[in-house]
């Protein structure tokens, strides 16, 4: 009899060290898992976000290597056009080809005036949505953590 109330002790024991360690264990996993996924989101954001500046860099040196070919293109051709031409044939075609260097310039920058104020909304609501994420995901976390705790 005594050996058998020895058992029955020892088997609570051993249950009750069981299932302390397993609620030890259930919620450093669950701890875990929270800080994975608080720290996963932001670096998708993150990475979003550089995405989205790596091709508003990209078309901005386009925008300007384009303005600058066009410039060096019309530059060139009206410095042949002066040499080929005569005295006052050249100087009518030198101002033209400023006026036209000139359209060309204001068009490109009228054309980086239209993208840049773009891009920074883009980015005001992209910074405004990882933000709104952020506090979404913390609040699931500490309710998730109150349901389960």
């Amino acid at each position: 009899m005594a050996i058998f109330l020895l058992k029955l002790i020892l088997w609570a024991l051993s249950s009750l060290a069981s299932l302390a360690t397993f609620i030890i264990f259930r919620a450093v996993a669950l701890i875990v898992v929270l800080f994975i996924q608080l720290f996963r989101v932001p670096g998708l954001a993150i990475e979003g976000a550089l995405e989205h500046i790596a091709v508003l860099l990209r078309t901005a040196v386009e925008c300007v290597f384009d303005l600058l070919k066009d410039g060096l293109v019309s530059l060139i051709s009206s410095g042949v056009e002066l040499v080929s031409g005569t005295a006052t044939g050249s100087i009518s075609l030198t101002a033209s080809a400023f006026v036209e260097l000139t359209e060309k310039m204001k068009n490109a920058f009228d054309m980086l005036a239209e993208i840049f104020p773009e891009a920074f909304e883009g980015m005001s609501e992209m910074v405004g949505k990882m933000v709104s994420d952020l506090w979404d995901n913390y609040k699931d976390a500490v309710g998730y953590i109150i349901q389960n705790v």
